[in-house]
């Protein structure tokens, strides 16, 4: 089973993510910022996958990337970036950080599958 671990400050976003994942049979742990993000890495890591949004208090997608790069095995877990606005350049620093994909919010349950899809 893969695990997923989703990191983002809306509570909602986070419960539609998670059903959606687990209607793909996913293992799913959530975090409402990057902090506890690192926290659930450490106590239920590793991850096959990790859906990060770009914007939250205490430590922002980009800087738990950076922390997960520095810190953690990363090189076997896919990283994917959300984000509620278009963020110029974001796919270019998004691929910088060895980001395996990047979506912008509303996202499709499709596009969803097919990042699970590839990683199985």
């Amino acid at each position: 089973m893969i695990k997923a671990l989703v990191i983002d400050d809306d509570k909602v976003t986070r419960m539609m993510f998670s059903k959606m994942l687990q209607k793909l049979s996913v293992d799913v742990t959530e975090a409402a910022d990057g902090v506890e993000g690192i926290m659930m890495t450490e106590d239920h890591g590793p991850f096959d996958i990790i859906f990060i949004d770009w914007s939250m208090p205490n430590m922002n997608g980009m800087e738990f990337i950076q922390h997960i790069k520095r810190h953690e095995d990363s090189a076997d877990t896919k990283l994917v970036m959300i984000t509620g606005t278009e963020v110029l350049n974001a796919d270019i620093m998004a691929q910088s950080l060895g980001i395996h994909a990047y979506l912008v919010k509303p996202i499709d349950s499709n596009k969803i599958a097919a990042i699970i899809n590839s990683h199985a």
